[in-house]
């Protein structure tokens, strides 16, 4: 039985507003199809490198902020 299923893809990055890279593609995608390849198109949004920044220093300040609570807590109660 299988459950995972193997495919060779192609990742394309092009810009969508640019007439040219749109171009480009669809003659591509025109190719494809004469050659009698499948295949099916489609977006995927990918995270940007200010966005990892971000998150990354978001995930540093909640884990110091959680951190320092323990260590509050702790303090208060073996001297409080």
């Amino acid at each position: 039985m299988e459950l995972l299923k193997k495919y060779l893809t192609i990742k394309t990055y092009f810009d969508p507003d640019n007439i040219d890279d749109v171009e480009d593609f669809e003659r591509v995608l025109k190719i494809l199809e004469n050659e009698g390849y499948r295949f099916r198109t489609g977006t995927q949004r990918e995270i940007t490198d200010r966005f990892r920044n971000l998150y990354i220093v978001y995930a540093l300040v909640m884990d110091c902020l959680i951190v320092g609570g323990f260590i509050l807590l702790f303090i208060k109660g073996v001297f409080g």
